[in-house]
């Protein structure tokens, strides 16, 4: 495997930075907060496996995509080079986004912890700046009109069944 292919860049970069964001800050912020539970969840909270899973599947799913179909990584430093438009991008155009939220929505369940859902928040407020004010720009700019005609027909942030 070369260091400098998709796969390589995909197989060390998005692990590092899938679990610094979704796996240590989060424990990290519980750790730091388990004492200041605002509510206890008892058993209940077992039911944050579900968004932590289907947003870990969903993850996974864009990152296979990014490599086979797009040539690229989930990197914005390595892009793909070519659009990717199906999978889950066929549903919504940020499905990975989605996947991360999910996945920390998820983990405040499973650790009861309010502070870990208000991190889940602040990332998708600077996850939705860097959508709207870098990465769709740079992509219609990119990819010109099949990109724009995926704008009008494939919603941003919330999942709907392609219309045909």
């Amino acid at each position: 495997m070369k260091f400098n292919s998709p796969l390589f860049k995909t197989l060390v970069i998005g692990p590092v930075f899938l679990c610094i964001v979704a796996f240590l800050i989060p424990l990290g912020i519980f750790i730091a907060t388990r004492h200041q539970v605002v509510a206890e969840m008892g058993t209940i909270r077992y039911a944050g496996l579900i968004p932590f899973t289907l947003g870990a599947c969903v993850s996974l799913w864009c990152v296979k995509d990014f490599i086979v179909r797009g040539r690229g990584t989930p990197a914005p430093f390595d892009p793909p080079t070519r659009l990717v438009l199906q999978g889950p991008y066929r549903y919504v155009r940020n499905p990975m986004y989605v996947g991360l939220f999910l996945v920390l929505i998820g983990e405040a369940m499973l650790y009861s912890s309010f502070f870990v859902f208000l991190y889940s928040l602040f990332l998708v407020t600077a996850s939705h700046i860097f959508v709207v004010f870098y990465e769709e720009p740079t992509l219609r700019l990119k990819f010109g009109e099949s990109y724009e005609q995926y704008l009008r027909s494939v919603p941003r942030w919330l999942p709907r069944m392609p219309q045909r």
